[in-house]
């Protein structure tokens, strides 16, 4: 009678992302932290999308879900969840509305995240997705542009305002300098453009204009924390950058001075990974 057909065998766990999605989502995220709403996630099954709206300490993303239009399944078992990870409830509190179980053929559903920012962080959070389809589990974690600069108001300045705060903080632990190589070509004219959307500080204009190789630029980390003393008032951390552009070689020498060491070292690495992947 011969041997009977093999079986095949059942994931062992919920499916996860495949490696040629993953390779595609650091491009839509890197593109997100310019830009307030676009698509963060794709594959044959969902895409999801995303719009941030950021004030002061406070962040309200609204995500919204739609079954792929190559999958004729309805997703069962919705499920959505914020992981901070490493970041903590103490720096970074969240709350997310709940979600619709079943997503139909064609369908879409929204979801709104609510973020504030607490206290200094670095990384960011990430959405757990969980569904089935066609009798298959699935598992996600989709990480949300979500970084500590978005919490950055600009304070416009003129140059010599930027100068007397610059020569102000010059205590030790203060500043957090670097010298590095690019990914990209330089376009020295786009750049402060670009930066300014991604940390939200203002760019001293008279101070491009008379250098436009060198971007120099002020603004304030808003926190929810309370402020010893009382009075209503907020935690804040005033920050300072200056970033050299060398476009012939591809290279940036970036200093950030803040008032936190560890604002000061979060900052720098979050610049510095915009430029460098």
């Amino acid at each position: 009678f011969g041997a009977p057909a093999p079986v095949a065998a059942a994931p062992a766990g919920p499916v996860g992302i495949d490696t040629a999605t993953a390779a595609e989502m650091p491009a839509l995220y890197k593109a997100l932290l310019a830009m307030p709403q676009g698509l963060l996630f794709s594959n044959n099954l969902i895409q999801v999308y995303i719009q941030q709206d950021y004030r002061g300490s406070q962040a309200r993303v609204v995500i919204m879900i739609k079954n792929a239009p190559a999958n004729p399944m309805p997703l069962m078992g919705l499920s959505l969840g914020c992981d901070i990870g490493a970041i903590g409830p103490a720096a970074l509190r969240t709350q997310m509305q709940t979600v619709q179980p079943v997503l139909e053929v064609g369908g879409s559903v929204q979801v709104q995240l609510m973020v504030e920012c607490m206290q200094p962080f670095s990384g960011n959070p990430a959405i757990d997705f969980k569904f089935s389809s066609s009798g298959t589990d699935y598992a996600y974690s989709i990480p949300v542009p979500v970084i500590m600069t978005k919490f950055v108001e600009g304070v416009p300045m003129q140059g010599g305002d930027f100068g007397a705060r610059w020569g102000g903080m010059t205590a030790e632990g203060l500043e957090v300098q670097g010298v590095f190589n690019g990914k990209d070509p330089i376009d020295v004219s786009a750049l402060p453009v670009m930066v300014g959307k991604v940390t939200g500080l203002s760019v001293v204009a008279d101070m491009l204009a008379a250098n436009p190789n060198v971007i120099n630029a002020a603004g304030t980390l808003k926190t929810g924390s309370p402020a010893a003393g009382g009075g209503g008032n907020k935690i804040q951390v005033g920050c300072l950058m200056m970033l050299e552009m060398n476009a012939a070689a591809q290279a940036y020498r970036l200093t950030v001075r803040t008032q936190i060491p560890s604002v000061s070292n979060t900052f720098f690495e979050s610049v510095k990974k915009l430029l460098t992947e």
